[in-house]
């Protein structure tokens, strides 16, 4: 007979399988089954089968108290959430717990931007082809690091200044992007390159290393 434990992570690995087979993005996989798998390991030897809502509430308060921010506390009970409900529409939970739990909204915040002077120190602190393309790109398109992580060199056609992209929805989108980042991709093509656009990602985690030395510090997000 399997342990509570046993029992607990044995469910998580069909519900790994599920997300897998739902097709959610590899980001989206990680970060549920992270989530999921530490509440487990807090159950110890206790099974799922005997969560309550209060049991949810506690390993919130347990992260915020550990110094999480209320939009990670958010993003780890939205993990919980799906969790129990794979398990309560497979028939093992009369109930999904964390529907019965009620947290505060995070503030709307207006996220930190990047001017365009320090978009611009960061494309002279490239030190190399690949990481400007990478980063003229980002600013031309708008788009998300892990989607420029999973770009492949067949996605982008120079003559028609557009490229193929794959979002959290999993349904592909054309972006254009300027003559500029054009002539940037084109001399960054000249390279033996690998099937990935952008090599020496996480691939995992959606994010892309840029190992650059600006003069100071430069936080914020690239918005034309």
């Amino acid at each position: 007979m399997l342990s509570g434990s046993a029992f607990n992570f044995e469910l998580l690995e069909r519900y790994k399988t599920w997300l897998s087979g739902m097709k959610y993005h590899p980001r989206t996989q990680l970060q549920y089954v992270s989530n999921a798998k530490r509440f487990c390991a807090a159950l110890k030897d206790r099974e799922l089968t005997e969560v309550t809502q209060f049991d949810i509430q506690d390993f919130l308060i347990l992260k915020s108290s550990a110094g999480a921010a209320l939009r990670t506390v958010h993003s780890v009970f939205h993990s919980l959430r799906s969790f129990f409900d794979f398990l309560n529409l497979g028939g093992l939970l009369r109930y999904a717990p964390p529907r019965l739990v009620h947290l505060r909204q995070p503030p709307e915040g207006i996220p930190r931007v990047l001017s365009r002077s320090q978009v611009s120190r960061l494309i002279r602190a490239a030190t190399n082809s690949r990481d400007r393309a990478l980063i003229e790109l980002m600013y031309a398109t708008g788009c998300r690091a892990f989607e420029l992580a999973a770009l492949r060199i067949a996605d982008i056609n120079l003559e028609s200044r557009t490229a193929s992209v794959i979002g959290k929805t999993r349904v592909p989108r054309v972006v254009k992007f300027d003559s500029r980042t054009a002539r940037t991709l084109e001399t960054y093509g000249r390279r033996p390159q690998p099937r990935v656009c952008f090599p020496n990602t996480e691939e995992k985690t959606g994010r892309i290393t840029l190992p650059l030395e600006t003069e100071a510090p430069v936080e914020g997000k690239l918005v034309r």
